[in-house]
């Protein structure tokens, strides 16, 4: 890695962890003399600053002895760049729409990518900035090479690449920004989830992910990145090379196989597989029995039971998502609120599970729009071999929701992530 590259980086991690009195002393020095630099500098500074004030999202505060005096310039960058987006956020509450639009128009360029999904479809906080200018996204917006992308929690983003099927899909708490070099790819992951599934790209050309200690090239596969304190890469289909930028090493990595940037040594791969499973039962309480549905609603009491059958696997469950596809019944098109997931005896019959102790094991809040899928991310700690009971139920004060059942357009369906492990499934 250049020292270009090794720069950036430590701009980079000003932000997320304590740097050493010499990186500090580098990071000043660089800061001074750089401008492009200064620049990458104040922008990550921006998404920080985003994520805090606009999101509502903790940020990572670094407290400095007083013996650290050479800071002071880099703290007078970073409470500037607060001053001016702080101004730029007094503006644009007033004028959203407007400056969405003048927004998409200042940049100059045909878009590479538009939104696709949106959760929640509105309100969602989720935004891009490009060249210092702020908009909105929601469900058609256009997407430039440059993008910053802002994703608070309790919120996500498909979008997809124009003229070719490659969708990449951003969890929450994520901070994005997406470049086309020449026709090249490149998502720079700051932080948070990514997921993709790529369409075979122009030879010469692989898209490349980069987080700020890992590189991730492919031509054409299904992955999903995770950038927190390390990145963590698993691949579904294909093949993709890995780089650890701490030794340089590149590796394969192949179908059903994880790497993580602190663990990866040339040629070690952890296996795992994905399992996609449909319940053995759903049904749902105090709507009667309606073919191909299931509901909940709060006001009505209403909830759905769903049971699904887990073989004795070999390995653990890294992750477990549950998805239920929301259907139009009548006039209800859409749902919101919070949706929660408990799970309970197996054994349960569904008259029995108001008076049974539930354990919540996840949750959503937010809007689903039918045609949508709701997608709650489980706590696979609490999922048992054999037979597990889940109810699908939703807090007082949210809109009621139509879901298809196993017999409907889209049965719902447990993900389950496992990883090899010298034990079985527990």
């Amino acid at each position: 890695m250049d020292d270009r590259e090794n720069l950036r980086r430590l701009a980079a991690d000003y932000y997320v962890r304590d740097l050493s009195d010499e990186e500090l002393n580098v990071l000043e020095n660089a800061l001074r003399a750089d401008d492009e630099l200064r620049r990458y500098f104040m922008d990550a500074g921006g998404d920080e600053w985003l994520m805090r004030l606009v999101h509502k999202t903790p940020a990572k505060i670094i407290h400095f002895e007083p013996r650290h005096k050479q800071l002071a310039r880099i703290r007078k960058i970073a409470a500037s760049v607060a001053v001016i987006l702080t101004l730029g956020l007094l503006y644009v509450s007033q004028h959203t729409a407007i400056e969405n639009k003048l927004a998409e128009v200042a940049i100059n360029a045909e878009p590479i990518a538009s939104v696709a999904v949106v959760i929640p479809s509105e309100h969602s906080g989720i935004s891009a900035v490009h060249n210092g200018r702020v908009r909105q996204l929601k469900f058609g917006s256009s997407l430039f090479s440059g993008d910053r992308i802002v994703i608070p929690g309790s919120c996500a983003l498909t979008f997809s690449y124009r003229n070719e099927d490659t969708v990449i899909e951003l969890g929450e708490d994520s901070v994005v920004s997406i470049h086309d070099r020449s026709g090249a790819k490149l998502i720079q992951l700051n932080r948070g989830e990514l997921s993709a599934d790529v369409a075979k790209q122009t030879p010469g050309k692989p898209m490349q992910v980069k987080t700020h200690d890992a590189a991730i090239t492919v031509v054409g596969t299904s992955f999903e990145v995770i950038a927190r304190e390390y990145t963590r890469l698993a691949v579904s289909s294909g093949l993709v090379k890995f780089t650890a930028f701490h030794d340089g090493n590149t590796i394969e990595v192949s179908a059903g196989k994880t790497v993580s940037s602190i663990e990866q040594k040339e040629g070690e791969k952890d296996l795992h597989r994905v399992v996609r499973l449909n319940p053995v039962h759903d049904e749902m309480y105090n709507r009667g029995e309606i073919q191909g549905l299931l509901y909940v609603d709060a006001q009505r009491n209403a909830f759905s039971l769903l049971k699904f059958d887990l073989e004795n696997f070999e390995g653990e469950i890294a992750s477990a998502t549950l998805r239920l596809r929301a259907v139009q019944r009548n006039d209800d098109e859409w749902g919101n609120g919070t949706f929660r997931v408990s799970t309970l005896p197996p054994e349960t019959d569904i008259k029995r599970v108001l008076k049974t102790v539930r354990t919540d094991i996840g949750q959503f809040t937010g809007r689903v729009d039918a045609g949508n899928d709701l997608v709650i991310q489980l706590d696979p700690a609490q999922l048992k071999p054999g037979l597990n009971a889940l109810v699908v139920s939703q807090d007082k004060g949210g809109n009621d929701c139509w879901f298809s059942s196993s017999e409907g357009v889209a049965a719902p369906e447990l993900e389950l992530l496992i990883e090899s492990n010298s034990g079985e499934f527990r």
